[in-house]
């Protein structure tokens, strides 16, 4: 005769028992882990955000100094020095990227012997518009560290009168 208990012990995983306080180490490794994720997916978007800022930042400036330029070029045209050469080749040579005689930054316009270390160079032709007397051809060229080799060229159209 085979001998059966009828009576079932169940274990439970997890389970405290009377008394007991506080957390298991699962609990708290796995809470850790999370907290953990949540903290560098936090940094990672904190970085990208301060990224796209600084980015921000140097696109509005170099909007504005472009219109800071084209304003004074606008409203006081006769005070500048204008080439005659109205040749696409002169206006080349005159706005070479690497020879741009304006300097700028988040802080202002500067010669370029006032601010070597400015990231960003300026430089503006004024020509004859062709067969209109008293109207003349701006180009503005634009350049920055950000851009790498490329530049930005501004033209528009100003009348003496």
């Amino acid at each position: 005769m085979k001998w059966r208990s009828k009576v079932r012990i169940q274990v439970t995983r997890g389970a405290r028992l009377s008394g007991e306080r506080g957390h298991t180490l699962v609990e708290v490794i796995v809470a850790l882990v999370v907290l953990l994720i949540v903290i560098a997916a936090s940094t990672q978007g904190l970085t990208q955000l301060r990224g796209v800022f600084g980015s921000l930042v140097t696109s509005r400036v170099r909007s504005q100094e472009v219109n800071n330029v084209i304003e004074n070029l606008r409203n006081n045209i006769t005070l500048y020095q204008i080439n005659f050469d109205s040749s696409p080749d002169a206006r080349e040579a005159l706005l070479d990227p690497e020879r741009l005689p304006l300097a700028w930054n988040n802080v202002g316009v500067f010669n370029v012997e006032e601010c070597a270390s400015c990231p960003g160079r300026l430089g503006y032709v004024i020509q004859p518009y062709p067969m209109l007397r008293g109207v003349y051809l701006v180009h503005v060229r634009l350049t920055h560290k950000s851009m790498g080799d490329t530049y930005q060229d501004h033209r528009f159209i100003v009348s003496t009168k």
